[in-house]
């Protein structure tokens, strides 16, 4: 009875370790990026991407009509469901795909335990775009090998769907789909098949550019996706990994290179190689640990095959160095972050947004400028002049004049205004110059919350 069971070890195994990786996602420090919930608030607020909201990324599920607001993304507790969603899914799939390349449910297990090592050190317990990809791109994955087991078309469809999904999240995705599409055609020759797979990939890219047709944006959305992603935000936006951080991803993405270089004829491993190092991309422009997620999951799975198939003498080595990093990491990690706060829904920030509250009306708006732009979803004000952007430097080359024009236009009941801020060691009143002369002119501070100025119209 037992034998026929065909998913034994994944429930006796795989559900422990999930609940514990839950577990240890609800008592660890959390950081949602303000963004998931800010841009969701404003767009159910009429406000529409690229021209009241200023951002470099595609509508998604952060501007879309139907976002995240709608399903449900509310609270600090929320977020952390939404994680461990994702997380748990991001399993099954590892597991799937893991069986799939070992034959094995015993080593499919490895990975997974490989993952719930690594994936809180890796800023696992951050939430942001890159968190929703793991899941799609290992599902994508996993139906890309079922279609180069067997051919099936509807195999074909769901991994160019769920490449499509990942697209829609970030556009640095493209050149994963490009290589995958090559890939598919130099294995099939068989353009029918190629056609239905881009058809898949292509459609919730084409949904989202017919919607942006639909409220005349489009010259805005290409310059902010296109336009601005490579002259300025390419340039000022880049960040690059340091010294600790460089070893780190190393000694675990190495394993992963030396066994695409060794077994790269095998399709298998050519097709998760392929994935691994396109998903890369997301860390490129700018170098965080979150950015690396995506990329992590296929290279657990490369490791897991390394550590089953590999030399004997290299897989001694390699665990004891791997288990070594892993050690001494997650007891600096874990001493610094456990049972810690969620950051953006501390105490501070929502003493802030009640401030606000008690200073303007529900139809007054509001100016938030260094502070953390998710006041304006805590207090449910909106920004002044209809006029969106986070106070980082890149976005505010470009949109602070448009901003000052939308604050002189609908001056706002109540700024608030941490001028101690900072983004890469540069304080955000430096590059912010004219907004601050205007608010230094026509406000004044009635009030402060640690660094963060409560102003009103003098």
């Amino acid at each position: 009875m037992i034998r026929k069971f065909k998913y034994l070890h994944a429930v006796v195994f795989l559900s422990p370790l999930i609940l514990l990786h839950s577990f240890l996602l609800l008592r660890l420090s959390f950081f949602p990026y303000p963004e998931l919930f800010v841009y969701p608030y404003l767009a159910e607020n009429g406000f529409l991407p690229y021209t009241q909201i200023l951002d470099q990324h595609f509508p998604s599920l952060l501007m879309f009509p139907l976002n995240l607001y709608d399903f449900g993304l509310r609270s600090a507790f929320s977020g952390r469901i939404f994680l461990i969603g994702i997380v748990t899914l991001s399993h099954i799939f590892l597991y799937l795909v893991a069986k799939k390349l070992l034959k094995s449910e015993k080593k499919a297990v490895v990975a997974n335990l490989l993952y719930f090592l690594l994936q809180p050190l890796f800023e696992g317990t951050t939430l942001w775009l890159d968190s929703f990809l793991v899941p799609i791109l290992l599902a994508a994955l996993y139906f890309s090998l079922k279609f180069i087991e067997d051919k099936r078309n509807l195999y074909l469809a769901l991994s160019g769907l769920f490449l499509g999904l990942a697209l829609f999240l970030k556009q640095v995705i493209l050149p994963l789909v490009i290589a995958i599409t090559i890939y598919f055609y130099y294995k099939n020759k068989d353009l029918s098949k190629i056609f239905l797979f881009l058809f898949f990939a292509l459609f919730p890219l084409t949904l989202t550019i017919a919607w942006v047709y639909s409220k005349g944006i489009f010259n805005d959305f290409f310059y902010w996706t296109v336009t601005f992603n490579f002259e300025v935000y390419a340039k000022m936006g880049r960040k690059l990994p340091n010294l600790s951080q460089l070893a780190r991803v190393l000694i675990f993405w190495t394993p992963a290179f030396y066994w695409i270089y060794s077994k790269f004829r095998r399709k298998e491993i050519a097709l998760l190689g392929i994935f691994m190092i396109f998903s890369l991309a997301t860390a490129f422009s700018r170098f965080e640990f979150v950015h690396l997620q995506p990329s992590l999951a296929f290279a657990v799975l490369l490791i897991t095959v390394f550590l089953s198939k590999g030399k004997e003498k290299l897989k001694f080595l390699y665990i004891l160095v791997m288990l070594s990093v892993i050690g001494v990491w997650s007891v600096r990690f874990y001493s610094q972050n456990w049972g810690g706060a969620t950051y953006f829904f501390d105490e501070e920030t929502i003493k802030v947004a009640q401030k606000v509250t008690e200073l303007s009306g529900p139809n007054e708006k509001i100016f938030v400028l260094g502070a953390q732009p998710i006041i304006y979803y805590l207090a449910d004000r909106l920004p002044a002049g209809k006029i969106f952007s986070v106070s980082v430097p890149w976005n505010m080359r470009v949109a602070q004049e448009t901003i000052l024009n939308g604050l002189k236009e609908d001056k706002p009941k109540v700024v608030v205004r941490d001028d101690a801020a900072s983004i890469d060691q540069v304080k955000v009143v430096d590059f912010t110059k004219s907004l601050n002369e205007y608010i230094n002119e026509f406000y004044v501070k009635v009030g402060e919350v640690g660094p963060t100025e409560i102003l009103v119209l003098r």
